[in-house]
């Protein structure tokens, strides 16, 4: 059978924002809020992570967006100098 989880998400997304809008250190949102401070701390790496995630797909995506785009213009004439 598995494992329950300990906390509630809603209780973990709390922690990561403080921790994140607030810029206080994980062991101390974790004591306020009555969460073991490694829980909140792997949690914390994995948003780090995702939002790194995030904003390298991002860059990916207006890079090839701008790549189209001069494509574009290479074939319907003369291509604006500021991108």
């Amino acid at each position: 059978m598995p494992r329950g989880r300990k906390y509630p998400q809603e209780l973990l997304d709390r922690g990561v924002r403080l921790v994140f809008e607030l810029g206080r250190p994980v062991a101390q949102v974790a004591a306020d809020l009555g969460i073991h401070s490694e829980t909140l701390r792997r949690r914390v790496r994995q948003a780090e992570a995702d939002i790194r995630k995030l904003r390298r797909e991002n860059y990916e995506l207006r890079r090839a967006r701008r790549r189209s785009s001069r494509r574009a213009w290479g074939i319907a004439g003369e291509c604006p100098t500021r991108w």
